[in-house]
């Protein structure tokens, strides 16, 4: 209390930084006959190592398919577009026609309406997916980073290997994330 005394006499104007905003994250497992995916990427800057992750739930939220892979890229925004196009790419392969991704990257999330962002490396993959007969729905909506933690502690495993894991039954470190993102 002496600290505001002392600051008052000196007729020091305090202005108090605003409250941080508070959000709740749900996450919603998907209609029946979709399967959801959450996706991110990881990136380490001073060693250029990048990585991707995705999970998959059905329609009871049910763990489906998870995959960690190793992204030859230079930026952490090329990163979150490789773990999209991953996510894409083994949805084609598995059949799967409702797709709903979900990333924390809205540079993605922008690029489903406008290609135009979609960096030039990933183009080709990229609309050879979105143009793919086997997708009758696909859409894709922002979660903020708190929901998407089971994502996220896969893309940073990523970034310790040098290939591609693909996962079909849930792992101990992200069991207990599961229900919450």
């Amino acid at each position: 209390m002496m600290d505001f005394t002392l600051i008052r006499e000196f007729k020091v104007n305090i202005i108090p930084p605003k409250a941080p905003s508070i959000f709740e994250v749900i996450c919603a497992p998907p209609s029946f006959g979709w399967i959801k995916s959450n996706c991110d990427g990881a990136f380490i800057h001073d060693s250029s190592k990048a990585g991707g992750a995705g999970l998959f739930r059905n329609y009871r939220g049910d763990f489906t398919l998870a995959f960690a892979e190793n992204i030859r890229c230079n930026t952490s925004v090329h990163a979150e577009f490789g773990a999209v196009i991953h996510v894409m790419e083994i949805a084609i392969d598995r059949g799967w026609q409702k797709l709903w991704v979900e990333t924390d990257s809205t540079m993605v999330v922008k690029a489903f309406t406008n290609h135009r962002l979609v960096p030039f490396i990933f183009r080709t993959r990229w609309f050879f997916c979105l143009q793919h007969t086997n997708f009758s729905h696909i859409f894709i909506t922002h979660i903020y980073m708190e929901g998407n933690s089971c994502a996220h502690f896969l893309a940073n495993l990523a970034l310790g290997i040098s290939s591609t894991i693909i996962l079909d039954s849930i792992l101990l470190g992200i069991r207990n994330l599961s229900r919450i993102g």
